[in-house]
């Protein structure tokens, strides 16, 4: 019997490493929260400020509903979204125990991350990030943070990067 040889297999390339920037959302310009807060002003009427700084959680929804609104007219380059994110973070901010609030600032997070993707950077995401995360817990809040995530993730960095971050955030709670 003759040994038969075997065919010669094409030599296997590795693929490419990626590039550690594309994983990387943009680094956006950082602004304090008194800056911003003074920017807001110029992006928003002051009924509609008024209502979202308002104690009453109705109130704060309905002004949060109005800049919702608001955002669909404006252009990109008309808007800063760290300013806008800064400003829903103002007291009690993405601490909000009511979970009403938190899913109408969790749109307005999304809606930021889908349309203004090209500005929305590393230091608007981290000013929500951990709160996002924990809100998937939560019954009432989990469908909205999602939602977030998804649109930060898909429009505004990568999953991979995203996945990292929320990895790295999820190992070092408590419960």
């Amino acid at each position: 019997a003759k040994p038969t040889k075997k065919p010669q297999s094409k030599p296997v390339k590795k693929p490419k490493k990626a590039n550690k920037q594309s994983f990387e959302p943009l680094s956006d310009q950082n602004i304090d929260a008194d800056e911003a807060n003074e920017q807001i002003k110029s992006y928003f009427s002051n009924e509609t400020l008024e209502k979202f700084n308002s104690a009453k959680w109705q109130d704060k929804k309905e002004g949060m509903e109005e800049i919702n609104k608001a955002l669909d007219s404006k252009m990109e380059d008309e808007i800063n979204p760290l300013v806008v994110i800064h400003f829903l973070n103002n007291k009690p901010g993405f601490k909000d125990t009511n979970f009403n609030t938190n899913n109408a600032r969790f749109q307005l997070v999304a809606k930021l991350a889908e349309n203004w993707k090209s500005k929305f950077g590393v230091n608007s995401i981290k000013i929500c990030l951990e709160t996002l995360i924990n809100k998937l817990g939560d019954l009432k809040t989990n469908q909205a943070a999602s939602k977030a995530l998804y649109s930060i993730a898909e429009h505004s960095s990568t999953f991979t990067w995203l996945a990292k971050e929320v990895l790295t955030m999820a190992m070092a709670q408590k419960s």
